[in-house]
């Protein structure tokens, strides 16, 4: 899915000293045609690519000024970014700049990149314009094949500090002033998840259950993995992620929770898996 205008001025959280690296880089005119973008979801890889596209086009104190040399693509409603989404981006980085000095093609969620986008992509880097500057955000390099990988410079994003991300949501005013240094510091370092924890009442649920499922006592465990299954909006992909980010404040050091929810996760991913038995197992693996 193609989104070609970018109106609102992001907010640059942290990551300041690889913003002033790149800025110094385009000053140089010594840029590299593209960059990986990777480190935790949720980080501000998205958030930090649109403001240095600003930056190029000179619009970084004009909030409400739209981009003429940006292009974003997110995935489709199927989750990937297919050849629809690589043939809008050779369309787009073929055209000259209006305003900027380069053509800012921003790929977020690259993770989800399928082999035939990787594949016209990897055409794309092999000879790009003059112009083009191509940021792909994802989470794991490896997602995509090393061919791909090496047409592009890596930078790491990596958490930022819970006193960071308490300021920050202080100042946004989207939390109770009460609970910002606990929503900072149950992110993991990712501010919009901390975002995300003030602002959508069904993680907020999701992590209420996660918390109950993981204090239970031994044998209770199995009845509330039923109860909580037979709940008509169930989603188990939601409450692995809910008990991964409660996990990372209880259970830090349970090499057997992190083995047993990973793996689920994983497998969910991957396969059509009945929601109320592996919850089930899951409840056994942890008594």
């Amino acid at each position: 899915m193609a989104k070609p205008l970018l109106l609102a001025k992001p907010l640059l959280l942290g990551h300041h000293k690889i913003f002033a690296d790149l800025r110094k880089l385009a000053k140089e005119g010594k840029l590299a045609h593209g960059y990986l973008l990777y480190g935790p979801p949720q980080v501000g890889k998205r958030t930090f690519a649109v403001a240095f596209a600003r930056f190029l086009e000179g619009a970084a104190e004009e909030p409400e000024r739209t981009l003429s040399d940006a292009l974003v693509l997110l995935p489709g409603v199927n989750g990937s970014l297919g050849i629809d989404e690589a043939r809008a981006a050779r369309r787009f980085l073929t055209q000259a700049p209006f305003q900027s000095s380069r053509r800012t093609l921003i790929i977020a969620q690259a993770d989800n990149l399928t082999d035939e986008a990787q594949n016209a992509l990897l055409k794309i880097t092999e000879e790009p314009p003059a112009s083009a500057l191509i940021l792909l955000a994802l989470s794991d390099p490896e997602s995509l094949r090393p061919t791909l990988q090496s047409r592009f410079q890596k930078i790491y994003f990596p958490p930022l500090a819970a006193a960071e991300i308490a300021g920050w949501l202080a100042q946004e005013k989207a939390c109770p002033p009460a609970q910002t240094e606990k929503i900072a510091k149950w992110s993991l370092g990712r501010p919009g998840l901390a975002w995300q924890m003030c602002t959508d009442a069904g993680l907020r649920a999701d992590l209420k259950s996660a918390d109950k499922f993981l204090k239970a006592k031994p044998g209770e465990r199995k009845a509330l993995a039923k109860e909580m299954a037979a709940e008509e909006d169930f989603k188990l992909d939601r409450l692995l992620d809910a008990l991964l980010i409660v996990g990372a404040q209880t259970r830090r050091q349970d090499i057997g929770f992190w083995h047993s929810v990973l793996e689920l996760r994983r497998k969910n991913s991957y396969f059509n898996l009945n929601p109320r038995l592996q919850l089930n197992a899951l409840a056994a693996q942890l008594e």
